[in-house]
């Protein structure tokens, strides 16, 4: 216990977000802090929730400019930001009323 306690003792909201998602999405539960603390670099993390991460993805990518101008009104956001979390593409963490989407590991 003494070893979790020293290596996130100072730990900020982010590094804690990715121990969060580690324990709860990937089922690390049984791993040492110095396992853990090998993993976090494999975290990503968006600030925001899932249908913000899911629009800033659409952006980047440039995944909707496949789709005529006049039909991308009808791509449903929502919806894709949704089955990604249910996908297991992304998760939501959240810690100290601060929302995150995390990914990797």
């Amino acid at each position: 216990m003494n070893e979790w306690f020293e290596t996130y003792e100072d730990m900020g909201d982010e590094t804690a977000a990715k121990v969060i998602y580690l324990f709860d999405h990937l089922d690390y539960t049984t791993y040492t802090a110095n396992d853990i603390q090998d993993k976090l670099d494999d975290i990503t993390l968006f600030e925001g929730t899932a249908i913000e991460y899911a629009e800033q993805y659409l952006e980047e990518t440039g995944m909707l400019n496949k789709i005529p101008q006049h039909l991308r009104y009808y791509f449903d956001t929502e919806a894709y930001a949704r089955d990604m979390l249910l996908n297991g593409d992304i998760a939501e963490v959240e810690i100290m009323n601060a929302r995150y989407i995390a990914m990797g590991g």
